[in-house]
């Protein structure tokens, strides 16, 4: 079991694998923490077959920007609370004990998770074709590094070696 957690956090995957990690890492990134929601989709992104590496550092680099972009959660979460046709859904959610623990109310947190579900797609799809082109051949050099093989041993060299098989995986 730990080795197949040391390969979801250190191998070379397929492109999809990391840019599934990318686009996991984003919407838990874009997300405040003090609610339900970012944690929720952690679990399901610890349970995805996404590279751990890639959302962990999408995540972490979101988190920071995340904050910046505040008060354009605001103004969407305020648009997507305000439609009248869902006030009723909404009403109806928190009335359930757990929806409280998901501040699905908080503006801001509507509006987070709006715009991550929104990029999610886009980010995915630009994220494997950079993967495809550019990302496994420089992962592939970075883990021939002096530094790497110390971090990681033998294990560097078995997973460059199984890049060509993963990389003309098709994924669907």
């Amino acid at each position: 079991m730990p080795d197949r957690n040391q390969d979801r956090i250190s191998a070379i995957n397929s492109p999809h694998e990391l840019a599934l990690g990318v686009a996991f890492g984003v919407l838990i990134g874009i997300m405040p923490k003090d609610s339900a929601i970012p944690w929720l989709i952690a679990l399901a992104f610890l349970l995805s077959r996404g590279n751990l590496l890639c959302g962990f550092v999408a995540a972490i680099a979101l988190s920071v920007v995340g904050p910046l972009i505040d008060g354009w959660s605001d103004k969407m979460g305020m648009a997507l609370l305000s439609i009248e046709s869902l006030q009723s859904t909404y009403s109806g959610w928190m009335e359930l004990p757990w929806v409280a623990w998901t501040r699905f109310n908080n503006t801001v947190v509507a509006g987070s998770f709006a715009i991550g579900v929104i990029a999610g797609l886009p980010v995915y799809l630009l994220s494997q074709i950079f993967f495809r082109i550019w990302g496994i051949p420089m992962i592939q050099r970075l883990m021939q590094t002096r530094l790497m093989r110390l971090l990681f041993g033998e294990n560097a060299d078995a997973a460059t070696s199984e890049v060509g098989e993963n990389s003309l995986m098709i994924e669907s």
